[in-house]
């Protein structure tokens, strides 16, 4: 038995056999705490080994279509390619379609400036105004070359054979008999002029058949000279006179005299 001054208490001395289990008892307090020491460290390194913790997201299994995109140089060639030509020549104004749009049958696909076609079109109707007036005004000289006046006048004289009527712009011939007497008919020749157009002319040839008949050949002919002045080149070139030109400007003064 021993005193302390601290400890104001009294502490049995242990035994041999006790001290011993008491040693192996702390020693084997120290190996878990070790043990479990390592156990903790392993785990954090699993853990760090691991990397950060995913999350997951769940969603519903959908049925689209997926577009891949390949980024990169080069050209692109179609399998079949169309020709589009247009009937007439133009200034394209707008493009009714977009690049890589789908078409139809007729579909409207360009637009070409119709303001030429439209000055076109209107030059022809002149002409053909001008064309329906020469016709009225022919008919009217027409009534007055061919009235019964002046076809009494022509049946006086037998020796009258053929009465050519200009200016009409219709090519007939027509027979003017006399009643009672063969000998005062004649032949009427309605002809165009080559003044008027489209600037015909006629030819008559009087042949007689030595029988005491005659014969009467009649050749209609149009002019050789072109229509444009320009195209008018001149056959002659070595004496200094293009006669063509001259007959392009009357055809074309001709075409635009109403």
């Amino acid at each position: 038995m021993w005193q302390s001054d601290a400890f104001p208490f009294a502490v049995k001395r242990l035994s041999r056999a006790a001290a011993i289990a008491s040693a192996w008892m702390v020693a084997a307090a120290m190996i878990a705490a070790i043990a479990a020491c390592s156990g903790e460290d392993s785990q954090a390194k699993q853990n760090k080994a691991a990397g950060p913790v995913v999350p997951v997201m769940v969603a519903t299994v959908e049925k689209k279509v997926m577009q891949v995109r390949i980024r990169g140089i080069g050209n692109i060639e179609a399998y079949a390619t169309v020709a589009v030509k247009a009937r007439v020549d133009g200034q394209i104004m707008r493009a009714h379609f977009k690049e890589g749009q789908d078409v139809q049958k007729d579909a409207l696909i360009f637009e070409i400036d119709p303001r030429s076609f439209e000055a076109q079109l209107r030059q022809a109707q002149a002409n053909l105004l001008r064309d329906q007036a020469q016709l009225q005004n022919a008919s009217a000289q027409e009534r007055r070359y061919q009235g019964p006046e002046l076809e009494t006048l022509l049946h006086r004289f037998p020796n009258v054979v053929l009465h050519i009527a200009g200016h009409a712009l219709q090519h007939r011939i027509n027979p003017r008999p006399f009643t009672g007497d063969a000998a005062r008919a004649y032949w009427e020749v309605t002809t165009g002029s080559p003044l008027d157009w489209p600037a015909q002319g006629r030819l008559l040839e009087l042949v007689d058949n030595l029988d005491g008949t005659l014969s009467v050949f009649s050749t209609i002919y149009d002019s050789a000279a072109p229509l444009n002045p320009g195209d008018a080149k001149d056959p002659t070139p070595d004496d200094g006179n293009n006669q063509l030109l001259l007959a392009s400007v009357a055809r074309q003064i001709a075409a635009r005299d109403p």
